[in-house]
């Protein structure tokens, strides 16, 4: 590493060691993204109409506003597959990349 740039030390040192940790950074961040129940039901409610409905206030609504707990439980089983699928898809795309990274040596 002497006589190293600052880049490629960064590309080839610093990030395949900190793929492991950008990857969990990453998929808590997506599902704290929608974790957002609590800012629309305070600030609209989920109006005017349908306009800001999110699966969680499409689930509160059918669940203990209109009491139709099967489709409450259809958008909360939607948001967990949304939420699966989406860290599933991160964990494989970003470990083959850790994976490459940390495999090729110049």
């Amino acid at each position: 590493m002497d006589g190293a740039s600052w880049f490629y030390m960064f590309r080839r040192l610093m990030l395949p060691m900190m793929w492991p940790y950008i990857l969990v950074a990453v998929i808590f961040r997506f599902m704290d993204s929608l974790k957002i129940f609590d800012h629309v039901f305070v600030l609209t409610a989920g109006g005017p109409g349908d306009a800001t409905r999110t699966l969680q206030i499409g689930a509160y609504q059918n669940s203990i506003i209109q009491l139709q707990y099967s489709q409450g439980s259809t958008y909360m089983f939607l948001l967990w597959a949304i939420v699966f699928l989406t860290a599933r898809y991160l964990v494989s795309v970003l470990g083959k990349a850790q994976r490459r990274a940390a495999g090729s040596e110049d």
